[in-house]
């Protein structure tokens, strides 16, 4: 593997973490985590794969304290730093002020996709009181 870059080094890493895993598993179980883990590095993931939390939606919540709730963030002044520095997507969309309200009314769909740099994602369902 030291002889490997970019996109080879990339494949090396996923057939090992598959075969570790078939290893330490079964083969139904590596397959089903290749599946999800390709679906979420390619910024196509299903929702339905994602850690979800599920929140009040009778109320207006700001993103950060959205972040906390869902914990990816460990603290206000966190959240602030990556939101500033272009980190935080709410929906596919580059969230730019750290002090963004959140109404659940305004998302038909009853729920939100959080992306947080490019890998980690996170389902906020709103729930009628």
């Amino acid at each position: 593997m030291e002889y490997l870059s970019g996109e080879d080094i990339n494949e090396a890493k996923k057939t090992l973490a598959y075969e570790v895993t078939k290893l330490v598993h079964n083969k139904t179980t590596a397959k089903s985590i290749l599946q999800s883990s390709e679906q979420m590095f390619s910024g196509k993931a299903e929702s339905s794969d994602m850690p979800t939390t599920e929140v009040d939606s009778n109320k207006k919540i700001s993103i950060i304290e959205l972040l906390i709730e869902t914990k990816l963030i460990p603290s206000k002044s966190e959240g602030r730093r990556i939101i500033q520095g272009g980190g935080i997507y709410l929906n596919d969309n580059r969230v730019d002020d750290s002090n963004m309200m959140i109404d659940p009314i305004d998302y038909s769909t009853r729920e939100i996709i959080i992306r947080k740099g490019k890998k980690s994602f996170h389902r906020v369902r709103f729930l009628a009181a």
